[in-house]
């Protein structure tokens, strides 16, 4: 549950927590990895806060996605979050990921999508599964006043219908393996 400010970088400026390859170790074993991130909205003036990810069973594991950013980098000091343009990697910055995002999300006829949207959904979808609520305030950097803020309701069918998803692409995953 990040900010997409804290991981990109501002338009028209180098400004911005972004993520470098140096800020990101991935667990010998491969069942974890720890990321730095750096200049937050949270944190106090340089303070960095670490977010820690563990591995999922399918495609959407992060851990698997980070090995992935990072394979074929040569430095450390490259962002992240970065594309290939003219053989030179260029930062992605929020106002391109944003535009990208939404140009998919209506494509697909969701419209009123924004980044936010998953920061706040993620919430009381973790809240459903049987999360503590100071652990999701921990997860996503909130105070419990600003947790309440962003705090719904999730219907069981809403649950049922996540999970199924869910299941699905770990049954999907374990396929493309097999």
């Amino acid at each position: 549950m990040v900010r997409l400010g804290d991981v990109t970088l501002n338009q028209n400026s180098n400004e911005g927590a972004g993520i470098y390859i140096r800020d990101v170790l991935i667990a010998p074993d491969g069942a974890s990895a720890t990321i730095e991130l750096r200049r937050l909205k949270t944190a106090a003036p340089g303070e960095s806060q670490f977010l820690k990810v563990k591995q999922l069973p399918n495609i959407l594991c992060p851990v698997k996605a980070l090995g992935r950013c990072i394979k074929g980098v040569d430095s450390t000091d490259t962002h992240l979050f970065s594309v290939t343009t003219n053989n030179k990697f260029v930062p992605l910055t929020k106002y391109r990921v944003k535009k990208c995002l939404s140009e998919v999300w209506q494509s697909n006829g969701y419209s009123g999508l924004l980044g936010h949207s998953f920061r706040v959904g993620g919430a009381p979808f973790l809240n459903a599964l049987g999360v503590p609520i100071n652990q999701i305030c921990l997860v996503g950097r909130w105070s419990l006043s600003c947790y309440k803020l962003y705090s719904q309701t999730y219907l069981s069918e809403e649950l049922d219908s996540s999970l199924k998803l869910l299941g699905r692409l770990d049954l999907q995953w374990k396929l493309m393996r097999a």
